[in-house]
């Protein structure tokens, strides 16, 4: 049954119904004595709902805002209508532990648990941890998680607190949408009205980078691949071979895999615009907060390796995040933040207590001049960073560092890495009691830091 209510309501969905005020003529004009003096801030109240929208796998440089490919209308026309972090980093480079730190508010470390990819290692969340579903649940809201990706999931203990929770690995964004609208709004009329919390996780662009033909009709312009790039298990053993390929393949791979990532990314994009629409459809766009936001980026050999869960620089670990309602006024934040800064946000803007548990910052709590960091134990052991104004530090624990100058070398190609040189020694003093908490934290991985530090 629910198939055949999914199929009308996109036959249904007019892409018109709804878009943001830079989209629709002229913004709405408020009486700016109304403000209400929040971080982001709003005419008349603070909404009361929350739709919440985690996008898997987004490099942030494919926002046009960030970049100049010119794949997100959509996105962008929220963004502009709305209240953007600019100078936003993620907690990690992979789902598990992205999603897990990000809902926490609080950085994995800090809160005792590390996320492991490896089979061998990987364990759940243990059961008494807390997130923000559940303190808004306490609170009083409804709450409800549609997630496509696994990672995040039942399964792994970090999605406690939502009273109801779907999963559906295979479907689209919209269909993501779609299927928690329906289940919320019937969790709505068979119990208290609101406020509620509806949180959707969609799954593209993640690998396979698989849209509609009609996103990627460049690629039929090239030679073709001897894999086939729409399966994930093919994908993965195409970029395997990258190592021992011609540079002639190589090209053509890249080719490939980008003109299908950035479709992946238009498509998203257009889903966008029906999922809004949708929402607006159903009044859930009515005294309703939305925050967008990635679980993390992906890489395509800047850094000598394809997808992510590799390491910690800009192309997997760059993120943003946006928020936007009918009566929020449009501004963005450039001081520095960390994904682990949503909760806190949330929490603040509705006056629910911030948990001991909780290590990031409401909006403009955080001291600019604060380290942040991210951890990451997934495809290359343990990888952890440092970010301290425009100065990145990137540990490995087999014993490699990078160090980069982010105001001049924004894409972290240039590896000022020197362990005689007084900024790498600066860094390294904010890094290695990082590392060195992490450490009992999974005893299975060996700690190398080189002599020279």
């Amino acid at each position: 049954m629910r198939s055949a209510i999914v199929v009308l309501l996109l036959i249904s969905c007019d892409p018109g119904a709804w878009g943001p005020p830079a989209v629709k003529g002229e913004p709405p004009v408020f009486d700016e004595s109304t403000r209400v003096g929040t971080l982001p801030d709003f005419y008349g109240s603070v909404p009361k709902n929350l739709l919440m929208i985690s996008v898997d796998t987004f490099r942030k440089d494919h926002i046009d805002r960030y970049g100049n490919l010119k794949l997100t209308p959509n996105l962008n026309a929220l963004a502009d209508a709305g209240y953007t972090l600019d100078n936003h980093t993620q907690c990690s480079n992979w789902t598990f532990a992205s999603m897990t730190c990000t809902m926490r508010g609080g950085d994995n470390v800090d809160n005792g648990f590390i996320p492991r990819l490896a089979k061998d290692t990987r364990v759940p969340l243990h059961n008494d941890a807390d997130f923000l579903a559940e303190w808004l649940s306490d609170a009083g809201y409804n709450t409800l998680l549609h997630s496509g990706n696994s990672w995040f999931g039942g399964r792994w203990n970090n999605t406690q607190g939502y009273q109801t929770t779907l999963s559906g690995n295979k479907a689209n964004a919209l269909n993501i949408y779609l299927a928690g609208a329906v289940a919320m709004q019937n969790q709505i009329q068979y119990g208290n009205k609101d406020p509620w919390f509806l949180h959707v996780h969609l799954m593209e662009p993640h690998a396979p980078y698989n849209p509609p033909l009609n996103y990627i009709n460049e690629t039929l312009t090239l030679a073709p691949m001897q894999w086939d790039l729409s399966d994930k298990d093919e994908q993965y053993e195409a970029i395997a071979q990258w190592g021992v390929m011609p540079e002639d393949q190589r090209a053509l791979l890249e080719q490939h895999l980008r003109i299908r990532y950035e479709g992946e990314v238009k498509y998203w994009d257009d889903q966008l615009q029906l999922i809004l629409a949708d929402a607006g459809s159903r009044g859930l766009l009515d005294d309703t907060l939305v925050v967008i936001f990635n679980d993390h980026g992906e890489q395509f050999w800047e850094h000598g390796r394809q997808t992510h869960a590799y390491g910690l620089t800009r192309e997997e670990n760059d993120a943003f995040a946006i928020f936007w309602a009918s009566n929020i006024v449009p501004d963005s934040h450039a001081d520095p933040t960390v994904s682990i800064d949503l909760v806190p946000t949330l929490l603040k803007l509705w006056d629910i207590d911030i948990p001991d548990a909780v290590t990031g910052f409401p909006l403009g709590d955080r001291d600019p001049d604060a380290p942040r960091f991210a951890t990451s134990v997934a495809r290359l052991g343990a990888v952890q960073s440092v970010i301290v104004g425009q100065w990145k530090m990137i540990f490995n624990w087999s014993g490699s560092a990078a160090v980069y100058n982010l105001q001049v070398d924004p894409d972290e190609q240039d590896n000022l890495y020197d362990p005689e040189d007084a900024k790498t020694q600066e860094l390294w003093g904010f890094l290695k009691p990082y590392v060195l908490q992490t450490e009992p934290l999974v005893p299975e991985y060996p700690l190398m830091i080189p002599q020279s530090l």
